[in-house]
């Protein structure tokens, strides 16, 4: 599964290695499209994207941040005159024929039945539900419905003065009321904004002061400097060239205006789950905010060329919320991916983990508005179909069922975790809860091209035994019980460190000392300042340089240089912020470790100098491997990286078919699933032994 964590400098390296040439950019920058008549023929873009395999089928605040999918709300005056049911519905749609208006006229429009095989044309709307209620009434087909204010503004922008146009909008075109319908139309999603000539996204109204039309320049002033200057434009080329930027048009690395780029991504519609499906499956997209419109590519393009230049790393302060930014760049990718023949598309446990951070309103839709995407990859049809009259709860246990018995390994159960109460209602322990939101890493992430970054295998397998069992909801493994644990340390958590108004915002120097605390706590259980020896033969030193950083250094630096820089690092963080606490001090101590790459949420910036690559990615590296994590020591002496959810006297097992320990903590006879783990000097098999293990049962 791809990692989901804010702090995620692999996979922006990975884009910038695999972002599209200057020349593919190019051919992306015809305008608009003129839209003809609706039910006339509109000609495809002629740079329409060919899709993989195409026609084979939140623990503390875990409250969504950003709201997406529809609630259900009564329309006690209008009537459909048929039922999108039975076959009747696994082909035909509804579409709304808006009458022709100027922008303040009331919305007129009728629903007409197309099958889904015909060739009518239409486009289809792309927005966010919100907690509206749907107070404003339109005429439709000569009877009065009530819809929501964001989407009567989105109808009165996108219909025309004097022709009629042809859109797909779910509020409208699926009822809402009839959990039948809905059952049988959702799972038509994805080929609905497959076959749109368009996708029109609705972000709402700009503000007084324009901050969406502003970024929207600023994003197509990206790409332009992305055409003239190539992809591989940075930073550096800033300090060989100070003029760059002036003669490109991009504003001043200190120029405020960089702010709007994250007001802009902080627009609800990002957050949205269905909004992922609606984006990479279109043919052409459109964002609208207001009267201002921007192509979807030249949003993508220029904020691929903000990150991967460094520009954005440079001005940290324009993305306050590391939630919408990591969001972006998650849909970013996701998009990439399933728009490129080399890069394979994700399967359904790598999409529910790698967009787990997106909000649903009701929580079925974090696995139904994944499951189109997942079934465009080839042999990934699963027998999951939406069904609005199951509880959550009931959804969630028969995905995580079907993904156990049907993959070919345990990934599934190195799904972090936040809490021990779903939010969903009881679940068994393996099973994730998919409603929450967590930034911690699973250990057995995958990268941008499917292959698992690390190479564990604890239990000398990676395959899922045949044996493998699930009865009356507990899951039947075998394994090796190993060891226990006897300590554990604090939780490396930024948000805990800087609770306050807003959860996800937050100041580095309040995590940088939080962050030398915790290091300082945990230096202390593993007996880094005691020189002990390990219980492989090691020292002790270089155990606890490999254990923070999973004993993995494929990043372009090495576990000595790691090492020398890291207690250069620790000591003089340590000594410059324990002692002479005074303002100046720590102003140069923060700037200090800045220009060591200590910036959260951000790409790596790429730089001619390797002593700064080397400590400014291993810094990064470090953060993303341990965040919501804990070191903890065990009855036998070995250290290792655990959940926030362990505890003194819980259990440390490798099971058969598993890359990576679990942790697990007993109840009666069987056992309670907390999450994975790094322990240093067993995850290669070194300590497992066939002839110890036992039949495992989680509950």
């Amino acid at each position: 599964m791809l990692r989901s964590s804010f702090l995620i400098p692999d996979v922006l390296r990975q884009l910038s290695d695999v972002a599209p040439p200057a020349s593919n950019i190019a051919s992306h920058t015809l305008l608009e499209p003129e839209r003809t008549q609706a039910g006339s023929r509109v000609p495809k873009p002629k740079n329409r994207v060919f899709w993989i395999n195409f026609g084979k089928k939140f623990h503390r605040d875990s409250r969504p941040i950003l709201d997406t999918t529809p609630p259900s709300f009564p329309y006690p005056t209008f009537t459909y005159l048929k039922r999108l049911s039975g076959d009747f519905g696994k082909h035909t749609i509804r579409l709304l024929r808006v009458l022709p208006g100027k922008l303040d006229d009331s919305i007129s429009c009728e629903l007409q039945y197309v099958s889904l095989v015909d060739d009518t044309q239409y486009e289809a709307i792309s927005y966010c539900w919100g907690e509206q209620v749907p107070t404003v009434e339109i005429a439709c087909n000569g009877n009065p419905l009530r819809v929501t204010e964001n989407l009567a503004a989105a109808i009165r922008t996108f219909r025309r003065k004097d022709s009629t146009i042809l859109l797909w909008a779910d509020a409208i075109c699926i009822n809402q009321e009839d959990v039948n319908e809905k059952n049988c139309q959702v799972p038509l999603m994805r080929r609905i904004y497959e076959r749109a000539s368009a996708v029109r996204v609705w972000l709402g109204q700009d503000t007084e002061t324009k901050p969406c039309e502003k970024a929207f320049g600023l994003l197509e002033t990206l790409k332009s400097a992305c055409l003239n200057l190539g992809w591989s434009f940075n930073v550096t080329q800033l300090a060989a060239d100070p003029t760059v930027l002036s003669v490109n048009n991009i504003p001043d690395i200190d120029d405020p205006s960089w702010r709007v780029i994250g007001q802009l991504i902080e627009k609800p519609w990002f957050g949205r789950a269905w909004i992922i499906q609606e984006i990479v499956v279109s043919r052409e997209a459109y964002l609208h905010c207001g009267s201002t419109i921007l192509r979807w590519m030249d949003f993508y393009t220029g904020f691929l060329v903000g990150m991967n230049s460094g520009l954005f790393l440079m001005r940290p302060d324009a993305f306050p919320n590391s939630l919408a930014y990591q969001q972006v760049i998650q849909l970013i990718m996701i998009y990439y991916c399933f728009n490129n023949r080399q890069v394979p598309a994700f399967d359904l446990p790598a999409l529910l983990e790698n967009h787990r951070l997106v909000g649903a309103t009701d929580p079925k839709d974090k696995i139904y508005a994944l499951l189109g995407l997942s079934e465009m990859v080839e042999d990934q049809k699963h027998d999951v179909v939406p069904d609005y009259d199951s509880p959550a709860a009931d959804v969630y246990i028969a995905v995580a069922k079907v993904i156990l018995e049907r993959n070919s390994t345990l990934d599934l159960l190195s799904v972090s975790k936040v809490s021990l109460t779903p939010n969903v209602g009881p679940l068994p322990s393996w099973v994730p809860d998919w409603s929450t939101w967590n930034f911690a890493n699973s250990l057995c992430f995958r990268n941008i091209h499917g292959k698992h970054h690390f190479t564990f295998d604890a239990a000398r397998t990676s395959q899922v035994p045949k044996h493998l069992s699930i009865r009356d909801n507990t899951l039947e493994l075998n394994g090796q019980v190993f060891d226990r644990i006897s300590k554990a340390g604090r939780v490396m958590d930024p948000f805990l460190a800087n609770r306050g108004p807003d959860l996800l915002q937050f100041k580095i120097s309040t995590f940088a000392f939080h962050g030398l605390a915790v290091l300082n706590d945990w230096a202390e259980i593993a007996g880094f300042r005691g020189r002990r020896t390990y219980p492989t033969g090691e020292d002790i030193a270089d155990v606890y340089a490999r254990t923070l950083y999973l004993n993995d250094f494929s990043n372009g630096y090495t576990m000595e240089g790691t090492r020398d820089f890291w207690n250069t690092f620790f000591y003089r963080a340590s000594e410059t912020a324990m002692t002479v606490m005074e303002g100046t001090v720590i102003q140069k101590f923060l700037i200090w470790t800045e220009s060591k790459g200590f910036l959260l949420g951000r790409m790596s910036l790429s730089t001619n100098s390797n002593n700064k690559k080397r400590s400014g990615g291993s810094i990064k590296d470090l953060l993303s491997r341990i965040i919501q994590r804990k070191l903890i020591l065990t009855n036998k002496g070995y250290i290792g990286i655990v959940p926030r959810l362990a505890e003194e006297g819980d259990f440390i097992v490798s099971v058969k078919g598993g890359r990576v320990p679990l942790i697990l903590r007993p109840k009666d006879d069987q056992w309670e699933l907390l999450g994975d783990c790094y322990v240093h000097g067993i995850m290669h098999g070194e300590a497992f032994e066939e002839s110890k293990c036992n039949v495992i049962r989680i509950i």
